[in-house]
């Protein structure tokens, strides 16, 4: 791993700052902080990028865009812990979508022991 072009100071911008944490061979791992402001609309043509991006409890936020992204929820996840404050569809409270349960499902097994086919006949 090519650590030598992390950046040690943070890079400014008008939306913030962000800083290179580790630079390696084809990737980096950058640490982008918004203070408030919208990054430009863009694209690249040779790389493709991932956020992983944390959203604290009551904080007002929203997606734009393409793409797809993962979701990792903690705390209570539900779809109806949703409180929409403007919706471009007209929707106003959660959706009633699939709640995932976790069920410990308990699968019995055959066990074979040495004397259960004690007696049997061979088919040699």
């Amino acid at each position: 791993m090519q650590t030598d072009c992390a950046s040690v100071k943070p890079s400014k911008r008008p939306w913030g700052w962000f800083r290179v944490l580790v630079r390696g061979k084809g990737w980096w791992l950058k640490r982008l902080t918004l203070t408030g402001g919208a990054t430009s609309l863009q694209r690249h043509s040779k790389r493709g990028e991932i956020w992983v991006l944390y959203v604290p409890p009551h904080a007002t936020h929203r997606i734009i865009g393409r793409g797809s992204l993962l979701e990792l929820a903690v705390g209570t996840p539900s779809e109806r812990d949703v409180e929409r404050l403007h919706d471009l569809y007209g929707r106003t409270g959660g959706e009633d979508g699939p709640e995932c349960r976790v069920e410990k499902k308990v699968e019995k097994k055959r066990v074979r022991t040495p004397h259960t086919n004690a007696g049997a006949k061979s088919s040699s």
